[in-house]
């Protein structure tokens, strides 16, 4: 026991001299102990000494009293010493399990040392006292054994002093210690946190890795703080806190731990702070003030998880080990999945963590997360509706907001200013779009469903019918949204609809087609409702007590539909009026659903809405009524909705929705009274609307069924609809909702009753200068529709009107200012003119003297708004009017007044003044008229959608004009404007808008004042500069040559005003007067111009462009002779533009550009000499000269036996001769060195063009191909070919996908001629670039060489086996190319032969008659086949690689066959297989073989897909989607190939007439119509033709409008499908034309029952072959009466012809490139065409040695060749037309009913195979369809 005496002892020996000895009293900081002193006392405290002596001291301390424990500097020394090992002892394991020895006094020690620490403010830690506490403090035991108030403020008062006398890895120690046993106690714990945080803020940046030692100890204490306080304060310590560890951590190899950590609890804070803000109430007020908004804390917290996100996302991304890549891919799919649920504050930390760091992640992992909420929108927005709280829909669209700026933005640097919201996303879309479709809105719920169509109905309705299955689905959502109401009395009426309709069958069928989820949501929040329901399942009983309570109800309650008042729109809403219509209505019905529906449409609209339609459907098939209902609701709807009086817009909208479905209704049933084929014949890509296609035709056979039950009897019908009402009105009333296409559908039915066909009737050229009725309502349709054809086939007269409407939609507002100046009141219709004309001055005179006509404008809208426009157009801000427009009419229209140009004015007024309020109230007044007046506008106003589109984005960027003009300083006085650089976001979105506008001028325009005068405000005057140029350029490339004259004009003048008439911007405007000049026809003024520029100093690229219009502008004015055009111009431009460096795409474009110009006027010049060299001109004079020189000669003779007086007269002869000789010499060979230097200088810049760029690549290739071809025997063109291909092995930017496109025709020519063996020769330079082309793209160009090598493989049985021509040197050719390319691609091509073998048995598989349109079972060899991977599907469609790496998965390899093939019906039994592909496709294909050559069918498809290239290059043509629908053809021997069967499509003979020539759409509409075997039987006993064929005519109507009006349901998508039809149709007429397409009947040409594109097949009779049949085709395409009918009321007039007329302007824009293909084409050997039958047969004869060149003399190809040039030339009938002339005169030859009558011939056809197709023609084309 220790005793006084003891401790006197170790007193004397810590006071003794040698143990104060400096060294071993020693503190060491970093192990916070004094190492002599605890030598010493641990030797003393050996043992049980220790327990022994702290018992003793607390003993005596325990006896003391608080005023007597000694001071600090009293306390004796030792005492300190021995608690510190005490307390050190106590925390070690050895006495962890034995009671703590100071136990008894650590209460009265810790407020001891409280006390004293308390009173003495210069406590320094390194003191007793502060050892003891920190010893103290560190047990842990210790810590529970004083009071919570002392133990806080001992420890706050620690950490104060620690926190500011400490730093380094002194106080990093500290807080390792004190962290690892510090007691949770509130303030304490936050106060630990500051202290830290404060630490690492000050010393972390030096701590490195160290700091994660501090982590490693304190982060127990702080996740399980963070877990559990309710302090918001403390929480937000900790975020800070894990902030900061999070940002030091970066570099750290071990800081992924840390990041593991942090996800963990990040997780679960976003989950509980997500919960819980959905469960705090808030009022209207704080909800709309707090709405998507973020607390400071939300904020930290946050960041914090988007850095965590990142880092984890990161940091696990770059580790190699797959379970950390588990692990991101489980945060990837985690935030996914968080994201899918709608949480807001992980949507929120989404949002930061895309715009904080967008760079640094994969685009992948965005695609990913936008795939996710994409996928779960709906459901989101659904839990929105439900729950009525939009925090989590908020943040998910600002999560697919900050998506759409990463996902679409090219450049990721750019960024959204701060103040970016969604309407910088919106978008116009296709500006040339016809009809605007909402993404993935589906509004066309039709009423009916399916019926068995063999089931008896008869004339009732069974008691679960009425509705269609999507109809009842959107019902029950409506319902179940209704339950959530906040009327008790709607939850009632909803909860009785709801019980009713789920005790129906067709109820509970409906509710299980619901998804897990949305059957989830009923059963979850009713499930008393589900429980009652599903406990009884179907429930009649109930369901027909619920119907008798309501009938009861209704004969009470409804108002009379006699009675007008409830069908007055007058003075209502559009709520006050359909809910009790409908109710009146409903009532009537038979349908068991509806009439659950009777209580709850009379309080809520949108079901009425919804119901309205098929509540009509209901009643037209309602028989034996008290009330003659369809005579009732006829009368009310003429006298009520379809009235001018009528201003309630919603009203006449549902009833025109119920009007088509009626429509739907009946047309269906006549359409389905005889079944179609539902697909055809050869095939092309499936189309992408296919899913689509065949919803709609479910829905259209639903509406046909439910109304052939109805068995309806009454002759209306014969008038489409059920109620008798007039079409014009209906029309008419269309125009005023908007509704355009409904409009003209409607015009076009009163056409054909009035006029007995569809016909718009004659013209009218009457004085009268009003329009007729239903041309006025179509031109009304036709200027708002954004297409640009149909008003040239509506207005039919001279008239005013019609001459002004065509002026302003061609954008001739020069000459529509003229006429307008002719009508009586003018005023808004100059006003507009003036405007679009530029006439600024004159147009603010012209209004001043308007305005001050007092009263005559007060209340017109109209005119305030132009006037509005006028003046922000015209920077006019003192601008205002005395009175206001009266807007009090537009309140009860329910349609609010257009006051944008108003409010824009006000808006850049306020901006330049700086007025807040002001420019934000008009902004949002706005932004809510264009957003309301979208909402409620019709899809079918697609001009005025766009408009408004445009409009809302012409407002934002009002808006951050505001945010760069004032967001730093709002006060007026400070006068600072943004810089050019600020305006880089602007810059961007601007150039995203001209670019998706696409030159669409109407929309654009308004875009482009607004910009200029917004930059004027800004007072950016280097960026308006730059904006007038790039004005100038857009409007005149857009026609707006006045508006582009004068940007130009204001550029100029700025330039000049600010001193930079020498800058290279202002040569550049000038360089664009030159180009607006030449637009307007001034060429010479232009080229002077032009000519000017050059010569003043600009940048090489700047100088090499204006030298190269210079050039080429001459050129084709021929302005001056061709040394200077190519010495001056067209040389400098190629030496200026390859002194720069082709650094971007444009450059590389323009330098591409120049040497295409260059090649290009030099291989005109060429062909010019060739053909004088060629000329019978020149011709004669060479045989002139030849004869001279024979006289010459003679007289030589003469004179040397002449006498001395007659060799005067021979030697003046001779010198004459000679002379004349000698001078016809030297032109013939100036000419011929002229003519080479301009072949030598047109190769070489065509092999620069395809170097430098690939703008051209199309043009120069085919160009080059026919140089080399016809020019193949000389030298210098060899030498050329063979550096050529040399740059294409060497250079990695010249590759050989280039020359891919003519792979064919190129191969063709190899072994044709007999060259001499060598590497210079034409045959080498031929077979290395077909070598080189096979290495890189096997898959392109082997099948072909497959195909020459196989070109002696011709059945033994063929007939007309002879007609096929065999060149063994091109077999032999290929051959050897072939054993040299297994090298290479050994095993690629083994496989292919193996598969073209394949195909080759099957399409000469043997079948039997009876075998045809019969499945047979394959062959064993063709059934048991091995995936062939190294072979694509032939038919498979995937594009050349210009890296020449083709991957695994590039292209869908060939892995089988199906077992079954299906035998067609034809002469040689094609065979339909489906080729199972390794994409899982089905591909299916066409096997022919026969005497048709493929070779040539493939040639044309070639053919059709690069005239289709030069209509995508070019705008007009582009805008219009014209082009020719194309399909894959594969020959693989002369006889054999296989062809891709075009999906979805039906041959027009097929509709029109029936597969059997005996039903089809005649059958169906033409009732009362002669047969087609009648008419034909008439047509062939007729002895006058042309009489027979009018009869037939009037007795055989056109049917084919109806294909539209059967398969394309809603107005707007069977106006875009029937205006695709007559597009396709045009253009594949002229394009077939041009070629001498021949054979077209109906049935081959097929329509696609999607796009209702038509596709021309069997291509066999081309070139004008069919004028060589025994029945010739004197017709140039296919336009019979019913193709016509299918146009539609305007006919060929309006879109067909202009169509015509824009594909041919192409084609003879572009006609020397298609000459040039053809003339490739030429050297194809195919004999259909090129070779005569006699030649063929001769060359069958006669060896290949005695034979001569197989291209010499070709007349056929040549006769070919020079009809296309013709055509192209606009030649018809020797005389030349224009293309309109040209048109026109087709158009005739097309329709011409001689031509059409001398297809006939009498009695069968022969058995001419080659004649075979005559009598299709003749019965398709003599009965005119």
């Amino acid at each position: 026991m220790v005793k006084s005496r003891d401790v006197q002892e170790i007193v004397a020996k810590l006071s003794s001299d040698k143990a104060k000895t400096r060294e071993s009293l020693l503190y060491d900081q970093d192990f916070d102990v004094f190492i002599g002193r605890d030598k010493l006392l641990n030797t003393w405290l050996e043992g049980e000494r220790s327990n022994d002596f702290c018992k003793y001291l607390g003993q005596n301390t325990k006896k003391l009293k608080p005023d007597e424990i000694p001071h600090s500097e009293t306390w004796p020394f030792f005492i300190t010493m021995l608690i510190q090992i005490v307390v050190q002892r106590a925390g070690d394991d050895k006495i962890s399990g034995t009671p703590l020895p100071l136990l008894h006094v650590v209460k009265s020690l810790f407020n001891h040392i409280w006390e004293v620490l308390s009173n003495d403010p210069s406590f320094q830690w390194q003191s007793e006292y502060g050892l003891v506490l920190h010893d103290l403090l560190v047990v842990r035991d210790y810590r529970f054994h004083m009071r919570k108030r002392i133990y806080c403020s001992l420890v706050l008062l620690y950490m104060d002093n620690v926190e500011n006398s400490l730093s380094g890895m002194a106080l990093l120690r500290v807080f390792v210690t004190i962290f690892s046993y510090i007691r949770n106690e509130g303030k304490v714990s936050r106060k630990l946190i500051e202290c830290i945080n404060t630490f690492l803020l000050k010393d972390g940046p030096n701590l490195g890795c160290q700091s994660l030692e501090i982590h490693n100890a304190v982060h127990q204490f702080v996740f399980r703080c963070w877990l559990t306080t309710h302090d918001q304060a403390f929480k937000d310590a900790l975020i800070f806190y894990a902030r900061l560890q999070l940002n030091m951590t970066r570099g750290a190899t071990d800081g992924s731990f840390l990041v593991q950590q942090l996800l963990d609890i990040v997780y679960k804070e976003l989950d509980q702070s997500c919960v819980s803000n959905t469960n705090v109430p808030r009022t209207d007020a704080a909800k709309y003030e707090k709405f998507g908004t973020l607390s400071s804390s939300h904020c930290g917290l946050v960041e914090l998880a988007a850095a965590v996100l990142y880092r984890a996302c990161i940091n696990l991304a770059k580790a190699p080990s797959t379970e950390k890549r588990v692990k991101r891919e489980h945060v990837a799919a985690h935030l996914r999945e968080a994201l899918m649920k709608g949480k807001w504050l992980w949507n929120a930390s989404f949002c930061c963590l895309t715009r904080k760091y967008f760079t640094r992640i994969g685009k992948d992992l965005f695609i990913y997360w936008f795939e996710g909420i994409c996928t779960s929108f709906q459901r989101i927005l659904n839990d929105a509706n439900m729950g009525h709280s939009y925090d989590g829909l908020l943040w998910t669209l600002r999560s697919l907001q900050e998506l759409s700026s990463v996902l679409l933005l090219p450049d990721p640097k750019l960024r959204k200013p701060s103040s970016s919201s969604p309407l910088d996303e919106v978008g116009i879309g296709d500006p040339h779009c016809v009809v605007f479709h909402l993404p993935e809105k589906s509004n066309n719920i039709h009423v009916c469903q399916p019926i068995n169509h063999g089931s008896s109905t008869g004339g009732t309705f069974p008691i679960d019918t009425g509705l269609s299955n999507e109809l009842l689905v959107a019902l029950l959502k409506l319902l179940k949204k209704y339950l959530m109401d906040d009327s008790v009395q709607i939850v009632d009426m909803t909860s009785q609809a709801l019980r009713g309709i789920l005790s129906t069958q067709r109820g509970q069928s409906t509710l299980l087609s619901f998804d897990f989820y949305e059957r989830s949501l009923i059963e979850r929040n009713y499930a008393h409702l589900c429980v009652v329901v599903h406990s009884k399942g179907v429930n009649i009983e109930l369901v027909e007590k619920l119907l008798f309570d309501l009938e009861i109800k209704f004969k009470a309650e409804a108002i009379p539909l006699e009675k007008s008042t409830v069908w007055a729109t007058h003075g209502k809403t559009f709520d006050t009026w359909i809910c009790p219509l409908v109710y009146s209505l409903i009532g009537l019905c038979s349908d068991v659903i509806l009439r659950l529906c009777q209580d709850i449409v009379l309080m809520k609209a949108e079901v009425a809405e919804l119901l309205l339609a098929s509540i009509i459907v209901n009643l037209a098939g309602k028989k034996d009524m008290d009330v003659d209902l369809y005579k009732l609701i006829s009368l009310q709807c003429a006298g009520n909705i379809f009235t001018d009086s009528n201003k309630l817009i919603k009203s006449i909208q549902v009833w025109l929705n119920a009007l088509n479905e009626l429509r739907l209704c009946h047309v269906m049933e006549r359409s389905s009274l005889l079944p179609l084929k539902p697909e055809s014949s050869k095939g092309a890509k499936p189309s992408t609307y296919s899913s689509k296609s065949r919803s709609t035709s479910v829905k259209a056979r639903d509406s046909a069924a439910i109304f052939s039950a109805m068995t309806l009897s009454t002759p209306l019908w014969d008038k489409v609809y059920w109620l008798s009402i007039d079409y014009l009105v209906v029309a008419k009333s269309a125009i005023v909702c908007g509704s355009y296409f409904t409009a003209v559908m409607y015009v076009e039915h009163w056409c054909e009753e009035h006029f007995n066909s569809l016909t718009l009737g004659s013209p009218d050229f009457s004085h009268v200068e009003t329009l007729p009725c239903h041309i006025e309502i179509l031109v009304a349709a036709g200027t708002q529709i954004n297409e640009p054809d149909s008003l040239y086939g509506i207005i039919q007269s001279h008239k005013l009107t019609s001459q002004i409407i065509t002026f302003e939609h061609e954008g001739n507002w020069s000459k529509a200012l003229e006429y307008y100046d002719l009508q009586r009141k003018p005023y808004k219709g100059l006003i507009r003119s003036l405007q679009q004309t530029g006439c600024m001055h004159v147009l603010d005179f012209y209004c001043q003297g308007l305005t001050s006509r007092k009263g005559q404008f007060h209340h017109d809208l109209e005119f305030t708004e132009l006037q509005y426009e006028a003046a922000w157009r015209g920077a006019n801000w003192d601008f205002s009017l005395l009175y206001a427009g009266d807007d009090s009419m537009s309140s009860t229209l329910h349609v609010k007044a257009n006051h944008f140009n108003e409010n824009l004015h006000s808006c850049l007024r306020a901006l330049k003044e700086g007025d807040f309020n002001e420019f934000h109230r008009k902004l949002k007044d706005s932004k809510q008229e264009l957003v309301w007046s979208v909402s409620r506008a019709s899809e079918e106003s697609t001009e005025h959608i766009y408009s408004a589109i445009i409009k809302l984005q012409i407002l934002y960027h009002l808006g951050m004009a505001w945010d760069l003009r004032w967001r730093s300083f709002p006060c007026e006085s400070m006068n600072l404007y943004p810089q050019m650089e600020e305006l880089s976001w602007l810059n961007v979105d601007w150039s995203s808008i001209l670019e998706r506008t696409q030159l669409h001028m109407s929309l654009l325009e308004p875009f482009i004042a607004f910009r200029r005068v917004l930059l004027q405000v800004l007072s950016c005057k280097d960026s308006m500069v730059q904006h007038l140029l790039q004005s100038t350029s857009t409007l005149r490339k857009g026609s707006r040559f006045s508006q582009a004259a004068a940007a130009l004009h204001e550029f100029k003048y700025l330039c000049v005003e600010s001193g930079e008439q020498d800058s290279s911007l202002y040569w550049l405007g000038r360089l664009e007067e030159a180009k607006l000049l030449r637009s307007q026809g001034q060429h010479e003024m232009a080229i002077s111009l032009a000519k000017y520029v050059a010569e003043y100093s600009l940048s090489n690229e700047e100088s090499s462009d204006v030298h190269r219009l210079v050039g080429k502008w001459l050129a084709e004015t021929r302005s001056s002779n061709s040394r200077t055009i190519l010495e001056k111009y067209l040389k400098p431009a190629v030496s200026f533009v390859e002194d720069q460096e082709a650094t971007d795409k444009r450059s590389r474009d323009s330098q591409s550009q120049t040497h295409f110009h260059l090649a290009h006027y030099a291989d005109a010049l060429f062909r010019s000499y060739e053909e004088r060299l060629t000329s019978s001109e020149w011709q004669a004079a060479m045989r002139l000269r030849k004869h001279k020189t024979k006289e010459l000669e003679a007289l030589i003779r003469r004179l040397k036996c002449s006498t001395k007086g007659e060799k005067t007269d021979y030697s003046i002869k001779i010198q004459e001769l000679q002379k004349q000789l000698a001078m016809d010499k030297e032109e013939a060979e100036k000419i011929q060195d002229d003519r080479d230097n301009f072949l030598s200088l047109a190769l070489d810049g065509y092999k620069r063009c395809l170097v430098v760029g690939d703008k051209y690549d199309v043009r120069v290739v085919f160009r080059l191909v026919s140089l080399w071809f016809s020019l193949s025997a000389r030298k210098s063109v060899v030498d050329s070919m063979l550096t050529t291909i040399r740059v294409i092995e060497l250079n990695a930017v010249v590759q050989s996908y280039k020359f891919i496109p003519l792979v064919y025709q190129i191969a063709s020519r190899m072994g044709s001629l007999k060259d001499s063996q060598g590497s210079h020769t034409f045959q080498f330079a031929l077979v290395s670039l077909v070598k080189k082309m096979a290495i890189d793209h096997p898959y392109h160009t082997i099948f072909q060489l497959l195909a020459l090598a196989n070109g002696d493989r011709i059945k033994d049985k063929q007939r007309s086996k002879n007609s096929f021509v065999v060149d063994m040197d091109k077999k032999l050719a290929a051959e050897n190319l072939l054993q040299e390319l297994t090298t290479y691609h050994g095993a690629i091509i083994h496989q292919m032969k193996q598969m073209v073998e394949i195909y080759i048995k099957l399409a000469e598989l043997e079948t039997k008659r009876e075998d045809t349109n019969r499945k047979l079972l394959l062959p064993r060899e063709l059934r048991n086949l091995k995936q062939l991977e190294l072979v694509p599907v032939v038919t498979a469609t995937f594009p050349v690689d210009q890296s020449c790496q083709y991957d695994e998965g590039s292209f869908p390899y060939f892995k089988g066959l199906e077992e079954s093939v299906m035998v067609m019906n034809g002469i040689n039994a094609p065979k339909v297989i489906e080729c199972l592909g390794s994409d899982g496709r089905r591909h299916k294909q066409l096997a022919k073989s026969g005497n048709d050559d493929l070779r040539q069918d493939a040639v044309m498809e070639q053919f059709f897909a690069l005239v289709n290239t030069f209509l995508r290059n070019h705008r007009d043509t582009w805008k219009r989607r014209l082009g020719v629908r194309t399909y894959k053809v594969v020959p693989f021997t002369p006889s054999a190939g296989v062809l891709e069967w075009v999906n979805g499509t039906l041959p027009l003979g097929e509709y029109l007439i029936g597969s059997m020539r005996n039903g089809g759409a005649h059958g169906r509409y033409g009732v009362g119509d002669w047969s087609f075997l009648k008419c034909r039987e008439h047509m062939a006993n007729g002895k006058d033709k042309r009489k027979a064929f009018q009869e037939v005519c009037g007795k055989f109507r056109s049917v084919m409008h109806h294909f539209f009006l059967e398969r394309f349901l809603q107005p707007a998508d069977w106006f875009e499908k029937r205006l695709a039809y007559t597009r396709s149709v045009a253009a594949s007429s002229m394009v077939g034309y041009i070629v001498g397409l021949g054979d077209r009947h109906a049935m081959n040409i097929l329509i696609d029952q999607t796009t209702a594109e038509v596709v021309h097949i069997d291509l066999g009779v081309a070139f004008e072959q069919g004028l060589m049949l025994k029945t010739p085709e004197r017709v140039p395409f296919r336009l019979t009466r019913d193709i016509i009918d299918g146009m539609g009321v305007t006919g060929v007039e309006g879109v067909f012809r202009r169509c015509c007329e824009e594909t041919l302007s192409v084609m003879r824009t572009n006609k020397e490139a298609l000459l040039t293909i053809v003339e490739v084409f030429i050297h194809d050997p195919l004999y259909k065409w090129a070779l005569s039958p006699l030649k063929a047969l001769q060359r069958q004869k006669t060896s290949l040695e005695d034979s001569q060149d197989e291209y010499e003399g070709n007349k056929d190809a040549a006769r070919a060749l020079m009809r296309v040039k013709q055509k192209l030339d606009g030649y018809e009938e020797g005389e030349m037309r224009s293309i309109h002339g040209q048109v026109q005169q087709l158009i005739q030859d097309a329709i011409d009913p001689e031509r059409l009558v001398n297809y006939f011939q009498d009695g069968e056809p022969g058995c001419d195979e080659t004649l075979h197709r005559s009598p299709k023609i003749i019965q398709s084309c003599t009965v005119g369809f």
